[in-house]
């Protein structure tokens, strides 16, 4: 059984925490990257997405994390955590 994905966030201060709870694989990345543009598009300007209640990345994660940071570059703050 897989263990059950989902996506938050939370304002703290100018940041906007994205928290990736589950899997980060093929069928979950369409959906955090929704996620991610649809802050982005709300005007949030500093991002910080924490991986802490990852359970599993394969080989698509980094892929993702690059994507999203590649689309911020230069216009938004961002952060990664683990």
């Amino acid at each position: 059984m897989q263990p059950e994905f989902h996506t938050s966030h939370r304002e703290e201060d100018d940041w906007t925490v994205v928290e990736i709870h589950g899997e980060i694989d093929i069928p979950t990345v369409p959906r955090i990257r929704g996620y991610v543009v649809h802050r982005l598009e709300a005007g949030r300007r500093r991002l910080i997405v924490d991986l802490a209640g990852v359970t599993l990345m394969d080989s698509t994660g980094p892929g993702l994390l690059v994507g999203i940071r590649e689309r911020i570059r230069g216009s938004v703050e961002s952060a990664m955590t683990e």
